[in-house]
């Protein structure tokens, strides 16, 4: 804040720095709380009493915003969690269709992919390449031995 000193006007404190504020469509800046008890109440907004459709969220905080390249590598992470998971998701379904004789294939695959050194989106788009290339290999293999419920061999 610029040295000007805003009060809430709900509970008449000033209204500091790092507090947690709500700002309306009044362009008026209340405490959060304050904000959050007058509207448990009621739908009109205190002193003038008019009704306040919308409100927004605003925290004042003079601490630096993580810089994009933070932000993209926490994204990059949450998406590598995500695709781990239905990697294995991937594997176990393959799996348990197939039956124990394709043990090997997803061995082969898992230990490669847990063996990789690759970071963020290559390890992404390898991890991709490995899982088609298991799902391929084991749906060849266990071919002759799994046959869908409604399968009619017309040889």
């Amino acid at each position: 804040m610029s040295g000007r000193k805003l009060k809430c006007p709900i509970c008449t404190e000033d209204v500091q720095e790092r507090d947690e504020t709500y700002t309306t469509s009044g362009d008026r800046i209340d405490h959060f709380s304050c904000m959050q008890q007058w509207q448990s109440r009621g739908a009109s907004r205190p002193e003038c009493r008019n009704h306040n459709p919308t409100s927004h969220k605003l925290i004042l905080n003079d601490a630096p915003a993580e810089s994009t390249a933070a932000v993209n590598e926490q994204l990059v992470e949450a998406a590598f969690v995500i695709a781990y998971f239905v990697y294995y998701c991937l594997l176990l379904f393959f799996f348990c269709i197939i039956g124990q004789h394709c043990k090997a294939a997803i061995r082969y695959v898992v230990g490669n992919f847990k063996n990789s050194n690759s970071e963020g989106l290559v390890m992404l788009s390898k991890m991709y390449r490995k899982c088609k290339e298991a799902i391929v290999l084991i749906i060849k293999r266990s071919s002759r031995h799994y046959k869908p419920k409604n399968f009619t061999n017309k040889t």
